[in-house]
Order: structure tokens, then sequence, then C-alpha cells
């Protein structure tokens, strides 16, 4: 599997003034700055070293009226985190299929957030693999997922014979099954047919 799903992240807290815990992840850069996600208390882990969340959560993204984040409990939505890696001096990029972009509507061009209505939302944010990102820009997503829907990613730099583009299908239960080399769910239901004749 090409795309990486990422299964924990560490949680850091603020205190504010009456003592209340705030707790948030960062995640890379969304818009020239690092990502903060605010995580409700109801979704923070801990164990003897650290305090996290884990992935594939039960959990919805609310975006707050100022464009905060914030991953709130919610059992009809699913959260995974996902990142694609580049190659050597690449970048790689997360966005809706050519056949599905009218049901994708961009929130925020700068911050990379699609809102897909009943389906779900999906937050990108970029991982700089140095300090100006000459070594290559991964792109990761926080995708909160209602119903099942598609994704492109694709990617560039030396890939090593390893596939450029590719596309997912990520459902509510938290599974995510990939399909390298395919651009299109069309393309899909052409090789069903090629394959059945």
């Amino acid at each position: 599997m090409v795309v990486k799903v990422i299964n924990r992240v560490s949680v850091k807290e603020k205190v504010g003034l009456d003592g209340t815990p705030f707790y948030y992840i960062e995640l890379g850069k969304s818009g020239g700055r690092n990502l903060r996600v605010w995580v409700s208390e109801k979704l923070v882990k801990h164990d003897d070293k650290e305090k996290y969340v884990e992935f594939p959560m039960k959990a919805m993204i609310h975006i707050t009226s100022r464009g905060n984040f914030v991953l709130k409990p919610d059992e009809d939505s699913t959260i995974i985190h996902i990142l694609v890696p580049t190659g050597f001096r690449g970048d790689a990029s997360i966005y809706p299929p050519e056949s599905e972009e009218a049901e994708y509507k961009l929130i925020n061009y700068r911050t990379g957030v699609y809102d897909l209505g009943p389906k779900g939302k999906v937050v990108k944010y970029s991982v700089y693999r140095s300090p100006r990102g000459r070594l290559g820009i991964d792109e990761g997503a926080l995708v909160e997922v209602r119903a099942p829907f598609w994704l492109n990613w694709s990617r560039t730099g030396r890939l090593y014979g390893e596939p450029g583009i590719g596309l997912l299908l990520v459902r509510p239960d938290g599974t995510i099954e990939e399909f390298p080399g395919v651009k299109d769910p069309s393309e899909l239901e052409e090789i069903k047919k090629e394959v059945k004749a």
C-alpha cells in the first residue's frame, strides 16, 4: 500500500486561565502554518508515557466560525488519518476524482478543506521532509467519513518504479481500499466489465 494510514498521534496540552486543559494535535503545515486541530477530552487516551489519539475514531471534524478545527465524538462518522509519501524532491496531493468533482465543495483553498455534504469532509496538510521542503513535501489528510467515497492521490519525485497516481475508497467502518495506478472510479467499472466478459 502506497498511502500510509496513521493510527496514533501524540496530543499536546494548553491550560486556560481557569485551569481547564485544552488538548490539540499538530499536523504538518496547512496554508503556510502548522495545522492545529483541537481535540475533545473524551477522545484523548493516555498511557504511562504520553497522551494520544487513535485513528480511526468515531468522531466528526467541526469547523468553528473562526476557522479552527475541532475533533468531537460522533457515532455517525469515522475519522481516518492518511499520508501520501512523495518521492525524493517531489510533492504529493490528495484530491477528488474528476468524475465526482461536482460533489466535492472546496471550502477553503488556502487550507485545503473539502466538504462532501452528507458523505463527510477532508482536511489536508503538508509535511515538509526538510525545513523548506526541498527534499519533498508529503500530503496528509484527516478524512471524516459518513458514507463511502473516492479520493485520488498523486505524487512526484524519484519513485523507483512505484505508482505515481492512485485511487482510494474510504468507508465509514474505517477501512481504506487502494487502487494504485488507477485515476478514476469509471476505470474500475471498465476493468470489471472486461474481466467478466
